[in-house]
């Protein structure tokens, strides 16, 4: 179903992931491929192989945007969402695991604005690892600011029926 909704990271004072998703916002959904992220976590080394990924994590730039988009259109690439997962609406929370399992440079598509949408954004999940915290967030729309609505540390991540009991 499509309920749109904002996948992001937050890390060492800045938003590293803000990954649009296009379906399956809802808890059931894409707050289900959080939480199992979010349990992996707990192992030490998985964190900081993440948080080593999340250094090397940077935007794409409209120069390099537009250059895949002629690359694309002109059929110079084909399967792009296959090739390119991080740019495709389709990939939602997964980005999670696109980023633990890079190597290198990885390059993102900055989709922060989308949280102040108050009309389509229907949800935020966020993991802030400068808090060691993660859930759903919210936004005002005014400061450009998210806020915790439900949330948990990321050491006491409840189990499944624990979590989406939350948001009945």
């Amino acid at each position: 179903m499509g309920t749109r909704h904002l996948t992001a990271v937050y890390f060492e004072g800045e938003y590293k992931i803000a990954q649009y998703g296009q379906w399956d916002g809802y808890p059931e959904g894409q707050g289900l491929t959080v939480l199992e992220f979010v349990h992996r976590l707990k192992d030490e080394d998985t964190l900081e192989h993440f948080k080593r990924n999340l250094r090397n994590c940077r935007w794409i730039t409209a120069d390099e945007e537009k250059a895949l988009d002629e690359r694309i259109r002109s059929g110079k690439i084909r399967n792009w969402e296959k090739v390119y997962p991080q740019f495709d609406r389709d990939t939602g929370a997964k980005i999670l695991d696109f980023v633990l399992s890079s190597t290198g440079n990885i390059v993102l598509e900055n989709e922060f604005e989308f949280a102040f949408d108050g009309l389509y954004c229907e949800y935020i999940w966020c993991i802030d690892l400068d808090d060691d915290v993660f859930g759903l967030y919210g936004s005002d729309g005014n400061s450009k600011t998210l806020y915790q609505r439900t949330t948990w540390k990321i050491e006491d991540a409840p189990s499944k029926d624990e979590f989406l009991a939350a948001f009945e």
